[in-house]
Formats: C-alpha cells, sequence, structure tokens
C-alpha cells in the first residue's frame, strides 16, 4: 500500500461484543493491522458494522453492545495519533456500514456518547437521515440499477449533487463488483477499465469530497480484488500509483512481493529474517534501490532450495521441479515469477551461480541426461566433490 501511494487504512470493524461468533478473531485482526501501521508511517481508521449489535443472530437491537463498541475504540484506538482525524475539527473519522441495526438519531446519540468526543460520524451514501444530527456527512459506495448499468453515473451524481452539501464526504473507487452471497448486480473489471473509470471519476471531482476510499472489502469474493493476482498481475496496483502520482512503478511493487517469497521461503532462519529487516526498513524508507540490493544479498535470485546461496544443488532443485507449475508465482524453482518451471529459470539459476573453474555448468538441451544426473546427485550430496563429480557425469 505504501509503495503505491495509499496513505492509510480503513478496518471494516465488528467491535468486542457483538452476536457473530468470530467477532473475537476479527478483533484480533483488527488489532494486528492497528499495531503496524504506524511502523510504516500509515494511518488508519474504521468503518464500525452495527449489523450483529443484536441478541443473537438476526435477534432484536441490543444498544449496550453497540455502546460497548464506542468505548473500545474511545479507549484503544481514538487516543493513537495515527488515528484518522478531521483536518479541521480534529474529530476521529468513524464511517459506519448502513446504519443497519440502529436507525434513529436517539439510539446513535446514546451510543456516540460513548465516543468520550465529538466524532466525524459518516452513515453511508444518502443514509445521513438514520443518525439524525450525529452524522457529519456520508461516503459514497458502489450501486447500480444491473439493466442500466450506471453505477458511474451514480457516482458522478453523487460528486455533482450531493457531496458539496456534507460536512465530511467520501469518495470511492474500485475495480469491479459482485455481490457477495447474491446476484442483484454486478460491475465487471473489463480488464482494469472500471478502475480506471472510477479513478478518473475521483479525479475530475477531487475538489467536492474529503478522502478517496479504494473499496476492497470481501476483496475475493466479491471481485474488489487490488492485490496482485494470477488474472491481474500487479496492474490495479500500478494504476494506483498513477493515481497517486508516487515516483515509483511495478518494479517496486515486485520488490515488495519478492521480500514477501524470502520472508516465506526463510522462515525458519533467525539470521536471515534479520537481513530480511533491514530490507523491510529500507521499503518504508522508500531507499528502494538500496531495499533492491538488500534484497539481493539476502536472497539471492536461484536460491531454489532456500540455503542463502546459489549453488549446483539449486540447479538439483530446479531439475527435480522442470516442467511443472506452481501457484505462487516466484516460489520454489520459479526464478522469473512465470508461475512454470522451464529453462527460463535455469537462465536465473546460472546467471546466479559463480561456479568453481573446474566445473562444467550443465545446460537444460541434455534435459534426459540432467535428470539422471539429478538422481544420482540427490542421492549422493554429501561434499561439494560428490556434487560436482555427479555434474560432470
Amino acid at each position: 500500500m505504501k509503495v503505491a501511494g495509499i496513505d492509510g487504512v480503513l478496518i471494516d470493524w465488528y467491535g468486542v461484543e457483538g452476536a457473530n461468533g468470530d467477532v473475537g478473531g476479527l478483533l484480533s485482526n483488527s488489532n494486528a493491522i492497528v499495531d503496524r501501521v504506524d511502523d510504516f508511517g500509515m494511518e488508519f481508521a474504521v468503518v464500525r458494522e452495527d449489523r450483529f449489535s443484536t441478541n443473537g443472530i438476526n435477534g432484536p437491537p441490543n444498544i449496550a453492545a453497540a455502546e460497548a463498541n464506542v468505548a473500545y475504540l474511545r479507549d484503544n484506538y481514538f487516543n493513537r495519533p495515527e488515528y484518522i482525524r478531521d483536518a479541521d475539527t480534529n474529530d476521529p473519522l468513524l464511517p459506519i456500514f448502513g446504519p443497519i441495526t440502529f436507525e434513529t438519531e436517539a439510539e446513535w446519540t446514546q451510543i456516540l456518547a460513548n465516543a468520550g468526543e465529538d466524532v466525524d460520524f459518516l452513515p453511508l451514501w444518502y443514509q445521513s437521515n438514520d443518525a439524525g444530527a450525529n452524522a457529519a456527512g456520508e461516503y459514497s459506495w458502489v450501486f447500480e440499477d444491473e439493466a442500466l448499468d450506471d453505477h458511474l453515473a451514480r457516482l458522478e451524481d453523487y460528486y455533482l449533487n450531493r457531496a458539496d452539501t456534507l460536512g465530511t464526504a467520501g469518495a470511492s473507487a474500485y475495480p469491479g463488483f459482485d455481490v457477495f452471497g447474491g446476484a442483484s448486480f454486478q460491475i465487471p473489471h473489463d480488464g482494469g477499465q472500471t478502475l480506471t473509470d472510477t479513478l478518473a471519476l475521483a479525479q475530475q471531482y477531487e475538489d467536492s469530497y474529503d478522502f478517496l476510499q479504494l473499496v476492497t472489502w470481501n476483496d475475493f469474493g466479491e471481485g474488489t480484488v487490488l492485490e496482485p493476482t494470477l488474472e491481474a498481475g500487479f496492474s490495479y496496483l500500478a494504476q494506483v500509483q498513477q493515481y497517486t502520482g508516487v515516483p515509483y512503478d511495478e518494479q517496486d511493487l515486485e520488490l515488495v512481493y519478492r521480500l514477501y517469497l524470502a520472508r516465506q521461503e526463510y522462515a525458519g532462519d533467525a539470521a536471515k529474517q534479520t537481513e530480511l529487516d533491514a530490507v523491510s526498513a529500507a521499503i518504508n524508507a522508500l531507499d528502494l534501490e538500496q531495499a533492491a540490493g538488500l534484497l539481493e544479498a539476502a536472497a539471492p535470485a536461484g536460491d531454489y532450495d532456500g540455503d542463502g546461496e546459489v549453488t549446483i544443488t539449486d540447479w538439483a532443485t530446479w531439475v527435480v521441479a522442470f516442467g511443472t507449475e506452481t501457484v505462487l508465482h516466484g516460489s520454489g524453482a520459479d526464478g522469473n515469477f512465470d508461475g512454470v518451471i522451464d529453462a527460463a529459470d535455469y537462465t536465473v539459476w546460472r546467471d546466479g551461480y559463480t561456479a568453481p573453474p573446474t566445473v562444467l555448468v550443465p545446460e537444460p538441451s541434455s534435459l534426459p541426461m540432467v535428470a539422471a544426473a539429478a538422481a544420482y546427485l540427490l542421492r549422493s550430496v554429501r561434499t561439494p566433490a560428490a556434487v560436482f563429480g555427479a555434474v560432470n557425469r
């Protein structure tokens, strides 16, 4: 997110009390994010979910649970310097998805009294009446009439006719949408055009709102995926980079991904993880050239067996995996990150391997012989002499 120019994180937050059985796990995950954002110079806020502030699933409202959740925000989140606050009023930002359970001004007055201060409370677009005077504004979301395919028209109408009438207005951009658990409407990705269009509208009307949310909730379930994928690669984050104007590119995004892969590859190596911490610190400082050099030293290209060196055993690893595919691109012997173990990955290994002058580097053109040699090698790797002898054969 940082290399894409994103300033902070909005966490879909269910609270500390609720009828949903996974409320404790969700809170732990939320706190894990909260504990890291400041380390990377980012901010955060929560988007409240009141749908499970009930007595049992689909039960009657439980206003005490809603009050307890706001009190938790007061004591654990609002007091953090990285929590997002309104630039003019200094009130903590508190959007809500809905509201759904509590839809009267009196209820929200009682609930928000537990914040200990005024909050920038934002219902979804066109729903501020549900909070009455407690609403400080609204934020836009994703919606369309499937027959009219009018999601862009709805966004533009919000920017033109609604946003300027609000105290605080939030905009939205998204790569696509497919209603999770339903089929009321679908917005296709169109090869990245949907994200292009929604970002273009946000840029066109940037004077009419206060913040832009990249909608990526239920990412894979609802098709709001911005993360790198097999289908789209890094293209969506690269589009975000163009919008934010950061001086980084797709190659820099790939650097972060390579760091992630190295964290997995050397998971049990404490010394190596310390080296990777230095890579992370360089990325955090946005010294990406230094980060790339440190990463290459810590996790050299062609180190397919994860021992920190590019040796003949990595070649053997490549031979055994030759012709296979990997879901996680760049893992195993996939040196060129294309998901297929082939001759191109041999080239990555060869370029990173510094062989003793008496050792002949095998070429992939003789794979039948190479496979037999590798089978012998895997049985007899005890000393460098044994390895080199097997290769020379």
